[in-house]
This record gives structure tokens, C-alpha cells and sequence, in this order.
């Protein structure tokens, strides 16, 4: 994202760290219009966390993205310049695989509300 950090919430596998060598499988889940930018809208409305505990399954659930659809925008629009499907595509996954060793071997994602057409958006657009 220009000019800011981007806060992401992660739950890893349940093996996670009993398994070091192994990959797992990963969910994606985009929050809804009224994103907030301090929690993902699936940790407070959703027993997301308590569904994914006992599974082999990292969850990544970025944080904000506010009436954003999950898209690049072309410009600032009230003081804000969304470049989420480059951060979602690019820059995180980078990320994980550098910082927390998460490499993905199948990922699958998941919108709420307004993100229910960005995740078919983004899944079609990177396969």
C-alpha cells in the first residue's frame, strides 16, 4: 500500500510449529464494506479464529480496506489510494514467505459482504 503499513491478522496452522518442514494450505478472508482498520470484520462477527484453530489451515485476514472492493485504485479518493489487489497479489505473500516462512501450496478466498465479489475478482484475475 502507498505510504502506510498494512496491519494483517494471521492464525497459522495447528502444526505450524510442531511441522517447520511442511506447507499448508491457506484462507484468505477480505472483510466487508465498513472494514475497519483496527480488526478484521471475521474476528469480530465471526467464530472464524475458533473454526480454524484445530486445522492445518493458515487464515490471513488483512485489515481495512474500507468501501474498497479490494481493487488498485487509479487515484487518492478522500485521502486514501488503495492498491489492494497489488497487496494481496504481490507484496503479501512475499511477505509471509519471507517473515513467516508461510509458502502457499493452495490457497482459497473468501469474502464478506462487499468482498464476496472481490474474492471472485481476485481468484479469477490470479489463479
Amino acid at each position: 500500500m502507498p505510504d502506510q503499513e498494512q496491519v494483517v491478522q494471521i492464525q497459522l496452522a495447528r502444526d505450524w510449529y510442531s511441522s517447520p518442514d511442511k506447507t499448508f494450505p491457506e484462507v484468505w478472508a477480505l472483510d466487508g464494506l465498513r472494514a475497519r482498520d483496527d480488526e478484521s470484520g471475521w474476528t469480530i462477527e465471526t467464530n472464524i479464529l475458533s473454526q480454524y484453530a484445530d486445522r492445518n489451515v493458515n487464515l490471513i485476514m488483512p485489515v481495512g480496506g474500507e468501501s474498497s472492493f479490494y481493487s488498485d485504485w487509479q487515484k487518492a479518493d478522500n485521502g486514501k489510494h488503495y492498491k489492494w489487489e497489488t497487496f494481496l497479489t504481490q507484496e503479501l505473500p512475499q511477505w509471509l514467505a519471507a517473515n513467516r516462512d508461510v509458502k502457499p501450496t493452495g490457497s482459497a478466498v473468501v469474502g464478506l459482504s462487499m468482498a464476496g465479489s472481490s474474492a471472485l475478482i481476485l481468484a479469477a484475475r490470479h489463479p
